[in-house]
């Protein structure tokens, strides 16, 4: 695994194991301050560690942290250097320097986990990359390196979950991996004592998700997919917990593995559709929809979902029609009718969107009592 180099002007090169930034292309300006001085010897630097001259570039790197100390680029392109060279410890304090500065450079909190790897600290290497993926959940490579760390550290169901994120967000190697993971998953089938162990912390999992425990959830549901990779309830719950613990792109990686071990989970596809309207694709969340809707017209879940996601796209009568369409299967589900209202108030249609309301809240929805006092001065406002 190479380590990635980060530069001051942020424009990324494509290709590549890891990304690399590309260093000042102008270094023949005379500089103008101090600033300007730090600038163009973090733009030789760069310039020589992408021709494989890493030793020259840490002289460039030490003369610039020399002229200004708090320079975060400088600090990690120079503990990039240091592992390249083969000298992990010096780098990972590079790496430090540069998150003491800023906790949320999530390039450096990456290639820190790479010379930790390194070094054989696994666990703190996972740390490291966790808390890159936090920062920039959509950077597929920081998935894709986890997933590679956590297969050689025997965990193959985590693996798997990063690799499918990784593919998730286009990743090249992610198809392969993800055969690798399933290979050798396969090559070991649960035993009856397994399975049944698998069932209890699935369980567990349940009882702790419906008090919105999730992390706590997380924890079992991964424990029961340890015992029996196939579990597909286990990989769904999973997905949701994920959901709720706002990690979109994790989550759809377990929505998909659990369509593929069966393609006619319901459940999964109107999961899958919510945690898509999350990451800004509605598109491809009223695709997955529309699937769950194949296997059953009258799945509520999915009918209030196609509602919620096209008032989003500003559709507002096609959002009503799904509504009423949800209500006509379940006139007792609170959250449509308020849903509903909500709606029609954006419309402007308020005297419909009070009927809304009300039933909400004779069904006990909590917030229905403030909408129907909204609603009301709106007519009176209308009427005066």
């Amino acid at each position: 695994m190479r380590a990635a180099l980060a530069a001051h002007n942020a424009d990324q090169a494509s290709g590549g194991e890891l990304e690399t930034l590309r260093g000042e292309q102008n270094v023949t300006r005379p500089p103008l301050n101090v600033n300007d001085e730090v600038m163009r010897l973090l733009g030789e630097g760069s310039k020589l560690f992408m021709s494989e001259r890493a030793e020259e570039a840490l002289t460039y790197y030490d003369r610039a942290l020399a002229l200004d100390p708090r320079q975060v680029e400088v600090w990690h392109n120079k503990g990039v250097a240091l592992t390249v060279l083969g000298r992990p410890e010096e780098a990972i304090s590079c790496y430090e320097r540069a998150l003491a500065i800023n906790p949320e450079y999530a390039l450096a909190w990456f290639n820190r986990g790479i010379a930790l790897n390194t070094l054989g600290d696994t666990e703190e290497a996972l740390s490291s990359f966790d808390n890159a993926v936090k920062l920039n959940p959509r950077e597929s490579n920081f998935w894709l390196i986890k997933g590679k760390v956590l297969a050689k550290a025997g965990r193959l169901r985590d693996a798997l979950a990063a690799f499918e994120a990784a593919q998730q967000l286009g990743h090249p190697e992610g198809a392969q991996a993800i055969a690798f993971c399933r290979q050798q998953l396969a090559q070991a089938a649960p035993a009856a004592d397994d399975s049944a162990e698998a069932k209890a912390w699935l369980d567990r999992g349940i009882a702790l998700a419906n008090s919105e425990r999730w992390p706590e959830a997380l924890i079992c549901y991964g424990h029961a997919l340890d015992l029996d990779a196939h579990m597909v309830h286990a990989w769904h719950n999973k997905g949701v917990a994920l959901n709720a613990s706002n990690r979109f792109v994790e989550a759809l990686a377990c929505y998909d593995r659990a369509l593929e071990l069966d393609p006619n989970f319901i459940e999964a596809w109107s999961s899958k559709g919510a945690s898509l309207a999350k990451i800004g694709q509605p598109e491809k969340a009223l695709e997955s929809f529309a699937q769950a809707l194949k296997i059953d017209p009258r799945y509520v879940g999915a009918l209030y979902n196609m509602g919620d996601t096209l008032i989003g796209l500003g559709r507002h009568d096609e959002a009503i029609i799904w509504f009423d369409r949800a209500l006509a299967v379940d006139p007792r589900d609170a959250d449509v009718w308020a849903d509903k209202g909500n709606t029609l108030g954006q419309m402007g249609r308020f005297r419909e969107a009070l009927i809304c309301f009300e039933q909400a809240q004779s069904l006990g929805h909590p917030l229905a009592a403030g909408k129907i006092a909204l609603c009301q001065q709106r007519l009176n406002a209308q009427a005066g």
